[in-house]
């Protein structure tokens, strides 16, 4: 069983590297090209990694689940992490007062930025945390 657990979070750490490959993206079909294939290839791959990493998870042990969260909690302790969450939170906060709440939530198409892209980049933060450790980014 720990070789298949080992295989989702591998299989997360690949999905988040095929994140280098947005830069190729490029679909001429649609208006804003540019941007929006770039866009729904990175919101794919954030999921895709969040499923991976979410049935690495439910699959560990209590023991080995609380070690990996002790380790990592360095990480979710470090003030730019802290800031970081401040600001999706202050962010969440002014979306709730905005005069236009979809586009506050969802962006438009000519940026694809709001919330839901700012929780997308936030859970490749957490993602890049949990899954690469020192040996990684080293």
């Amino acid at each position: 069983m720990q070789n298949n657990r080992s295989i989702f979070l591998e299989g997360a750490k690949y999905v988040l590297l095929a994140l280098a490959l947005a830069a190729l993206i490029v679909n001429r079909t649609v208006f804003f090209g540019y941007i929006e294939g770039k866009s729904l290839y990175i919101k794919g791959v954030v999921a895709l990694a969040l499923v991976l990493m979410a049935i690495f998870f439910l699959t560990l042990n209590k023991e080995r689940k609380t070690r990996l969260i002790a380790e990592k909690k360095r990480f979710l302790r470090s003030p730019i992490f802290i800031f970081i969450a401040l600001f999706l939170l202050s962010a969440l906060v002014s979306s709730f007062f905005a005069l236009n709440k979809y586009r506050a939530f969802f962006g438009n198409f000519e940026r694809e930025e709001g919330m839901i892209g700012f929780f997308f980049f936030f859970g490749f933060l957490l993602l890049a945390l949990f899954c690469f450790g020192r040996r990684e980014w080293n």
